[in-house]
């Protein structure tokens, strides 16, 4: 067993690498669940459903194509850790591509749960 934690993370966007910088992010989605007490002092939860969200700074390189990477729906997302852990949200879509700035740019990801394999 070994004792390293992730540090870096990159995604694939059915199957091609993204150019990323570190700091990538993902919420896994799932259930959420929101507590609350009852006049009788007793403990209650409810639980709504949250999608997968992964965020990321793509590095512009010659062949990425901006206004085709913001149109991109219903395709699968591939977020791997340095650990070896990976995680797949399978009909996502990119919900912004932000303001290129010195060569470099955010990208917002939402789908469906995502699935540990």
């Amino acid at each position: 067993m070994s004792n390293q934690q992730s540090g870096r993370a990159t995604f694939a966007i059915d199957g091609v690498d993204m150019s990323t910088k570190s700091g990538s992010s993902i919420d896994v989605g799932g259930p959420t669940r929101e507590g609350m007490m009852t006049d009788q002092n007793q403990f209650r939860y409810k639980e709504k459903p949250a999608q997968c969200v992964i965020k990321g700074t793509l590095v512009h390189v010659a062949s990425t194509d901006l206004p085709a990477l913001r149109a991109l729906k219903d395709f699968t997302v591939t977020f791997t850790l340095d650990i070896g852990t990976t995680y797949v949200s399978s009909g996502a879509a990119v919900m912004n591509v932000g303001e290129l700035k010195d060569g470099e740019c955010e990208i917002h990801i939402e789908g469906p749960p995502a699935e540990q394999v």
